[in-house]
């Protein structure tokens, strides 16, 4: 083998190095990229997960809230019918208390005219 052979072959062995090594750096470029997209889905993924989660809690509270409003209005409500019918019982009672007396006085007064009749007959 003469000098220019050797040198050839030396060529061409350095030649395959480096395709070899841009190759590796290729690959390696490609599988940092795709590691990098991973990440970034996955940090999307992750992020629209919380974001799910922190709505899906948000409509849980405003649905609590609306029912809590709505127990506190049916609340008043019931409360408002009670005094309604407390005030209705007490005007009951107080409009009977007066028909009594009425008649109570009516009574007298009509034992007393019964009295002075029959005064007057004995006069």
């Amino acid at each position: 083998m003469s000098g220019l052979d050797v040198a050839s072959l030396l060529n061409r062995l350095v030649d395959r190095q480096h395709d070899d090594l841009r190759e590796a750096r290729a690959e390696t470029s490609q599988r940092e990229q795709q590691a990098y997209q991973r990440e970034k889905e996955a940090r999307a993924e992750a992020y629209q997960r919380e974001k799910e989660a922190r709505d899906e809690a948000y409509k849980r509270e405003q649905a609590a809230k609306a029912e809590a409003l709505q127990r506190e209005q049916a609340a008043k409500v019931v409360a408002y019918h009670r005094e309604q019918e407390a005030r209705a019982e007490v005007r009951a009672m107080a409009k009977a208390e007066v028909l009594q007396r009425e008649k109570q006085v009516r009574s007298e007064v009509e034992k007393e005219m019964e009295i002075d009749r029959l005064r007057q007959k004995l006069a």
